[in-house]
């Protein structure tokens, strides 16, 4: 502590116009050190590092401290620039919440003093220091003089003092621009990185001929969110031009790409394969932020997921094996769901001629031993060499797939698997993983009604006004409509209920029998449910489709009624035989109310890596074009040489439509605003396009009514040859219908005609506006192999055939699904009053008083107490 006060009382000094003596660097403890080397050429008596001063380094992915020892970053922001004799207090209050690194944030006036003072206390607390410059000016933007004019002027100049001491080398990364690069490109196939990539390797250079041998940090663009810049090989290109060879990626964790913990791991993924260290330099908070991030998913990430692997040598096409994860205490799972991953080799996806294909369900045991089921699966519905989930509400006895008499729901011990051969060839074999075993709180369906006919059609009867009527009877215990010759219709009623309102959601389940004799004079059969006490209400149509003709089909209707408790069954455009319709089991659920809330978010988004991603030629017009997907771009070709006649009009347009854009989850047009951003390229013969030559991006709604043309640009607008990004608000007509997917969404291309064939591509596609909350899950129990000690929580429940449950045990491992990586939160104290809630404490002096935030940033599971490992440095000489 005499220390780090001495350091504040020399940064107060340095407050004081150096009335204390001037400069830090002429200190006794500074003519240690050796600051000024043998002039080199071109850096005449510039200081530069000793070339022999250990400091952090890489090995592929890996990052070494200066003793050579791997080491993951785990640590906190904290904005020291903004107030250093303040903040530097904060220096040591990171390192005692665990924190084995601190990011410090410089601006331009943060002097060399200051600096120093700075760099002096995390040495004595035994932090790394990734020295990070941010200032407007570079932070989210693209300005070459800014970068430039911060790497001359204060790291090669004002801080270079202070940063080329040896006592500093193994502690210090040097983060040049925090944030600097171009934003909204988002594609990893985008030429719209280059000029970002060569900067930065200038700047690489500039700062190894400086001398600097420590780790350069590199902060992706798109205000640090855009990974994708570092992907195809930029990353390994940034790493070429360094001669040290000492890269770091950073990457800050904000905005809709870092939402959740898939997309998390998939960017982490696709970093890995650059083979050079990454770390999340910042990340947000789920209860701060819109467009938030659910950050306390990143640190369990990052400490690196975990999955139980279950090896199994099969013998025998009988063998069955259960594994059952045994919970810390017995628990109802009434009114829950149960859920679980599990990744199966493709091996197991397919089988040899005759021979069968495993099965697996999920299975609970009660508190005494009794045994229930969640449905069959087979592995062949599964994902192949992917996760795929297992879930099951449970709503009563009915949700199981088979229970044991007496099987306790309110009183479930374990959870677990049951795998079965099935007819399997015991050397169909792979991979085979659990994980993520859960219980969460679910909305369960209220049963409102219910008919089994087991003891009878109850007061089901024909519609009264109907004629002829339909004939109503039992038969072999189910309902059975009869029509008449003639009547291409049945329709049936039972009638209302005390206490029961259709009032919301309803699901209504029933099985139908209908004969095979009418199936081939039936295609045109309609098929629905209704309500006729509050009004005439029906659910969704079904049609003939939905119907396996001779053979019982279970079948699914939804409705939104306004009240009502009776039931009605209506079919039509019957034909080909008159024998009975039967109908069973038929259930009315009352759903629960979904509570909606939206926040502004990416809508749709493709950059074509994936393959045309359902876009299509648009058969308007008679000009040939074709559509692929080519490094990561939609490629429209069309070909005016084979046009013909191009006094025709249809011979020189062309229509490119999404075929599935009822696919899109979230698209909605609903939303109150909706943007479009959209970066297209044309080839440079478009430069010799007609004048009438236009590129439109056109919409028509659900009803047919609205054909309405979004953006309109001709060649003046696009500039042939480069890629142009064009933003705009999508602007739709009073009466455009906006419930519904539209009848057609797409691109028209005019006045093509006149020039060589020459390709339009599209490089990325992105509509925001409003998207539904994503709503947080309440987990009552979770297992998730976090913890070594949750692999001894397993237990081999039953064997059957060849296998041996000793055997089956001993084989379990633990298995890394993604590796663990680098981190820094967010930052220490004094955001702006708008985002306060990334403060992780109350005050810079003290490590103990912490916000809701830091509690969980320090505290949590995956947080820098259960995670952070301090780094090595050596021994002082």
């Amino acid at each position: 502590m005499k220390k780090q006060i001495g350091y504040i009382a020399l940064l107060a000094c340095a407050f004081g116009l150096q009335a204390c003596g001037g400069s830090m660097l002429d200190t006794p403890d500074s003519e240690k050190h050796k600051l000024i080397p043998e002039p080199v050429q071109g850096d005449e008596g510039r200081p530069r590092p000793s070339e022999n001063a250990p400091v952090l380094s890489s090995d592929g992915s890996q990052l070494l401290d200066a003793t050579g020892e791997p080491v993951l970053l785990r640590g906190v922001n904290l904005q020291y620039g903004d107030n250093p004799l303040d903040r530097i207090n904060g220096i040591t209050s990171i390192q005692e919440v665990g924190s084995n690194v601190v990011r410090l944030q410089l601006r331009s006036d943060t002097t060399a003093d200051e600096l120093e003072a700075a760099l002096l206390t995390a040495v004595d607390a035994g932090l790394v220091a990734i020295v990070t410059y941010w200032e407007p000016e570079v932070a989210c933007a693209a300005d070459d003089e800014a970068l430039f004019g911060a790497v001359n002027d204060l790291w090669l100049n004002e801080w270079v003092p202070v940063l080329v001491q040896d006592r500093f080398q193994p502690h210090v990364m040097l983060n040049l621009a925090s944030k600097w690069g171009p934003t909204g490109i988002f594609n990893s196939y985008s030429q719209g990185y280059r000029i970002y990539i060569d900067n930065y390797k200038a700047v690489i250079r500039q700062m190894r001929r400086a001398g600097f041998r420590n780790p350069i940090v590199i902060d992706a663009p798109g205000c640090g969110q855009d990974y994708h810049a570092f992907l195809g090989n930029r990353g390994r290109e940034l790493l070429a031009a360094d001669d040290e060879e000492n890269i770091v990626l950073s990457v800050h964790a904000f905005g809709s790409r870092w939402r959740d913990r898939d997309d998390m791991a998939s960017a982490m993924e696709l970093l890995k394969g650059e083979r050079i260290p990454v770390v999340v330099s910042e990340f947000g908070d789920a209860n701060v932020e819109e467009d938030a991030i659910r950050h306390q998913d990143l640190m369990i990430l990052a400490a690196g997921d975990k999955a139980a692997q279950l090896p199994i040598d099969w013998q025998t096409p009988d063998d069955k094996a259960g594994y059952l994860a045994v919970l810390p205490e017995s628990m109802s799972v009434l009114g829950r769901e149960v859920s679980m991953e599990v990744y199966l080799d493709e091996d197991y996806m397919q089988a040899a001629e005759g021979e069968g294909v495993m099965g697996l369900q999920m299975y609970l045991r009660d508190s005494e031993g009794r045994y229930a089921n969640l449905g069959w699966n087979s592995a062949a519905s599964l994902r192949a060499n992917g996760w795929s989930s297992l879930e099951k509400v449970i709503q009563d006895d009915s949700s199981f797939g088979w229970a044991e008499d007496g099987f306790d729901a309110s009183s479930v011990t374990k959870i677990g698997l049951e795998l079965v051969a099935n007819g399997k060839n015991p050397e169909v074999n792979g991979e085979l993983r659990i994980d993520n075993i859960k219980v969460i709180e679910a909305s369960v369906p209220e049963l409102l009604r219910e008919w089994t006919f087991d003891d009878g059609i109850a007061d089901w009867a024909p519609a009264s006004w109907e004629d002829p009527q339909t004939g109503v009877s039992e038969v072999d215990g189910a309902l059975a409509l009869t029509r008449e010759a003639g009547d291409g219709e049945v329709l049936a009623l039972s009638g209302a209920m005390d206490g029961v309102s259709y009032s919301g959601q309803v699901e209504i389940t029933l099985d139908v029998l209908v004969p095979a004799a009418y199936g081939d004079a039936s295609q045109e059969l309609y098929f629905t449910v209704l309500s006729n006490t509050a009004g005439w209400q029906t659910a969704n149509y079904l049609g003939a489709g939905d119907v396996t003709f001779g053979e019982w089909t279970t079948l699914t209707f939804e409705a939104e009624w306004a009240g009502g408790s009776d039931l009605g069954i209506q079919m039509g455009n019957l034909n080909g035989s008159v024998e009975p319709i039967l109908f069973d089991n038929i259930t009315v659920l009352g759903l629960p109310e979904e509570q909606v809330a939206f926040e502004w978010g990416t809508q749709y988004q493709s950059d074509f890596t994936e393959g045309t991603d359902g876009w299509a030629v648009l058969g308007w017009h008679t000009l040939q074009v074709s559509v692929s997907a080519e490094d990561g771009a939609l490629v429209m070709s069309p070909r005016p040489s084979e046009a013909g006649d191009t006094s025709d009009d249809n011979n020189r347009t062309f229509a490119v439509q999404k075929n599935n854009l009822n696919e899109v989850e979230n698209f909605n047009l609903n939303s109150e605003t909706l943007e479009m951003t959209l970066t297209l390229q044309l080839d440079e013969a478009y430069a010799q396009a007609p004048e009438d030559f236009e590129f439109r991006v056109f919409i028509q709604d659900a009803n047919w009514s609205n054909h309405t043309n979004l953006a309109v640009w001709t060649i003046e607008d696009l500039t042939p040859g480069e890629w142009v990004t064009k933003e705009f608000v999508m602007e739709l007509p009073e009466g455009f219908e906006r419930n519904g997917t539209p009848q057609h969404f797409g691109f028209q291309v005019l006045g093509v005609s006149d020039m060589p064939d020459a390709p339009i591509k599209v490089g990325e596609m992105r509509i925001e506006g409003d998207i539904p909350l994503e709503v947080e899950e309440e987990v009552v129990q979770l297992i998730d192999f976090h913890y070594a000690e949750q692999l001894d929580w397993l237990e081999v429940d039953m064997v059957e055939g060849g296998l041996v449950a000793d055997d089956l045990l001993a084989d379990v491992a633990s298995f890394e699904r993604s590796a663990p990586f680098s981190w820094l939160a967010w930052t220490w104290i004094d955001n702006s009053e708008s985002a306060a809630g990334f403060d992780l404490s109350n005050s810079e002096e003290t490590s103990v008083d912490l916000t809701d935030r830091g509690e969980q940033v320090v505290h949590g599971k995956g947080g820098l107490m259960e995670t952070s490992i301090p780094a090595s440095f050596p021994a002082a000489e």
